[in-house]
């Protein structure tokens, strides 16, 4: 091939590679950078021709003449970039990632769409991974995705891969609509790997009763319903064998509720204090527990404490329950309610716990004695608080200070604190900040508090704990609700409000 013909060759495989994502070899990779530097001298001496142009037209002829060429410059500095280098197989591992946004996530909305429209190269990888299809998210609130030939396409997409749903129809929208697109789930009902369903009303005329005893491979469930106006069982899902997690949120009590509880490792739920007792009994196995426990205006009738020996992980909105429970093994507690209850518990049955987060201190009446809490409690390293009450934040402050010259004291040397307030209500004549700060250098220098989290409320202090984060002391400041989620994991995550009060 002659030297004109080599030359027409590469200005066509140059051309090629400026309109498609491919990666250029080293050869052409200089030679688009050539081209890339010898634009912008171009660029430059066209820039001192505008400047010299006498006359308006002139300028105009030299200015289009120059946006041309900036957008030449952009294609070759595109082609340049190192994204069209990364290897397939680690662009495929990114996009996996970014597919498996947890589902609570507001950025999660059909992301595998947006990532095969990107460029040709893009699609071509997602199309050649079933897997990336199989996370399916349908929000039908507000502009969430209607299209009954979209999901089609991404059902088919995922081939035979486990599907992890979350369809989401709160608030309601056209019932056939949501009918529609969930009976197109339900023919795809032996790939539910996980499922996850929130919605306003349980009259949706969808064949959910077809998918009983066909859920080979379902191993979460979560049912959200906003209002339960009938008591229709829920018993579509009492023969999954893989089922290990679970969580039925609704706004009535669950007696109609069927699940395999024995095999359960994790659940949340909602219903009255009957409800909960029932479900533990045969609940034997759970790890992870979080109740939603319904207020009631009369102490229930005597049980016979509920024994959960592998209960590691729990959450009550009322921690008047933990009187009707046995769990030597638990390592974490989320609750709201007295403080004394918990005391009671921690005092029959001893445990090693290692974390304690108490949420919507201000609601609990009594107000909360944390002494007793405390030394109840000699294993904690965790420790949050959500505060509603200045007084209350002070006195827990005062307890957690260690003695000027001591080393140790009797409290339990808590490595990580969260500290969180809402409304919080405290005298203009009570100062926090001595007692805040007093408390943290104090821990610190007994060498066990490693970091401390605050709501945006206390970010003033910050600038005075300079010094200690200077020296390895971790401090961070969130926004009020983002730190409540940071402190507790999404499965034992539950509404504490004023329902939840102490009997």
């Amino acid at each position: 091939m002659n030297k004109e013909g080599s030359a027409m060759s590469s200005s066509a495989k140059i051309s090629y590679i400026l309109n498609s994502n491919d990666p250029p070899n080293e050869l052409e990779a200089r030679s688009i950078y050539d081209l890339m530097i010898t634009g912008l001298i171009q660029r430059t001496v066209l820039d001192a021709q505008i400047d010299s142009a006498a006359l308006l037209p002139s300028q105009e002829a030299l200015i289009k003449e120059r946006d041309a060429l900036d957008c030449q410059i952009s294609e070759y500095q595109a082609c340049l970039s190192i994204i069209r280098h990364i290897p397939t197989e680690i662009l495929s591992l990114i996009f996996a990632f970014a597919v498996d946004i947890p589902r609570d996530s507001s950025s999660h909305k059909q992301i595998i769409w947006t990532i095969s429209h990107v460029c040709a190269r893009w699609r071509t990888i997602t199309l050649s991974q079933p897997a990336l299809w199989a996370v399916v998210n349908i929000d039908l609130s507000g502009m969430g995705d209607r299209s009954r030939f979209r999901l089609g396409t991404q059902l088919r997409r995922s081939g035979k891969s486990p599907l992890n749903i979350t369809f989401s129809c709160i608030p309601p929208g056209e019932p056939c609509e949501e009918a529609d697109l969930l009976n197109m789930l339900v023919d795809h009902c032996l790939r539910w790997n996980t499922f996850a369903l929130s919605y306003y009303r349980e009259g949706l005329h969808w064949n959910i009763q077809s998918i009983r005893g066909r859920l080979p491979v379902l191993r979460e469930l979560a049912i959200s319903e906003e209002q339960r106006n009938d008591i229709r069982p829920l018993d579509y899902f009492q023969v999954a064998p893989q089922l290990r997690h679970a969580s039925v949120l609704m706004g009535a009590s669950l007696k109609t509720v069927k699940l395999p509880f024995p095999q359960l490792l994790r659940y949340k739920g909602t219903d009255n204090w009957n409800g909960h007792i029932a479900v533990l009994r045969i609940a034997s196995n759970l790890v992870d527990c979080a109740l939603d426990v319904e207020y009631i205006t009369k102490t229930p009738g005597p049980f016979t404490r509920v024994w959960l020996p592998r209960l590691h992980r729990l959450a009550v909105t009322n921690s008047k329950f933990l009187d009707y429970l046995e769990a030597p093994g638990l390592q974490e507690f989320h609750f709201s309610g007295p403080t004394s209850a918990v005391v009671s518990f921690l005092q029959r049955m001893p445990c090693k716990l290692q974390k304690i987060f108490f949420h919507d201190c201000h609601s609990s009446n009594p107000p909360p004695d944390f002494p007793p809490l405390l030394r109840a409690a000699p294993t904690i390293t965790d420790m949050g608080v959500q505060f509603g009450d200045g007084v209350h934040a002070r006195d827990l402050f005062s307890l957690l200070a260690v003695p000027a010259g001591g080393t140790d004291c009797e409290i339990p040397l808590v490595e990580s604190l969260s500290i969180c307030t809402r409304r919080l209500r405290y005298n203009a004549d009570l100062d926090l900040t001595d007692p805040f700060l007093d408390m943290v250098e104090s821990r610190w220098r007994t060498g066990a508090l490693r970091s401390v989290s605050v709501s945006s409320e206390w970010r003033r202090l910050l600038a005075r704990m300079e010094t200690l984060r200077d020296q390895g002391l971790k401090i961070t400041h969130k926004e009020t609700y983002r730190l409540l989620l940071d402190m507790t994991p999404p499965h034992l995550r539950l509404e504490y409000g004023l329902r939840n009060t102490a009997i």
